[in-house]
């Protein structure tokens, strides 16, 4: 992971006020990745993303390292399940009140090295990937330390 003070997540809007629900640590790991792609370049879908667990206790400030390690491995664990709902998704259908996908089309932890290498599904890569208006953008060392997913998601929508 690139030196955390200049990583910047930026996303689409309608994810920002997307339902879903995720963990403290799967909020972390999403915008670990996020925070890696060009917001304003074609993203393809298969790109591999990598977090480490020593990268999460850099960004996060966690000493102990055994502790980054169980929840990336959690975060692993329940990702690839987790879905988001947009409301509203197409501005030229609007009969399609609302979309449902998964955040993850495929994710993989490998425990020798605390890594997780995923790739976002293709129904999320467009709300992720060439975006010129409508989203949110903001430096992810704002919201690391954050402590609740609700301080985040809050953060997001003041910003």
């Amino acid at each position: 992971m690139e030196q955390s003070t200049h990583l910047t997540v930026v996303k689409s809007n309608k994810v920002v006020e997307a339902s879903y629900m995720l963990t403290l640590a799967e909020q972390r790991v999403l915008l670990a990745c996020i925070a890696q792609i060009d917001s304003k370049n074609e993203l393809t879908e298969g790109y591999r993303f990598e977090v480490t667990a020593s990268g999460v206790a850099d960004l996060v400030g966690l000493d102990n390292l055994s502790t980054a390690y169980r929840d990336l491995k959690k975060a692993a664990d329940k990702l690839y399940e987790r879905s988001v709902v947009i409301d509203d998704p197409d501005p030229d259908n609007p009969k399609i009140e609302k979309r449902k996908f998964r955040w993850i089309s495929c994710i993989d932890y490998i425990p020798g090295e605390g890594k997780l290498a995923l790739s976002f599904s293709v129904g999320i890569i467009p709300y992720l990937s060439q975006l010129s208006r409508e989203f949110t953008k903001y430096k992810l060392k704002h919201v690391a330390r954050f402590e609740s997913v609700y301080s985040i998601r809050l953060y997001e929508l003041l910003v």
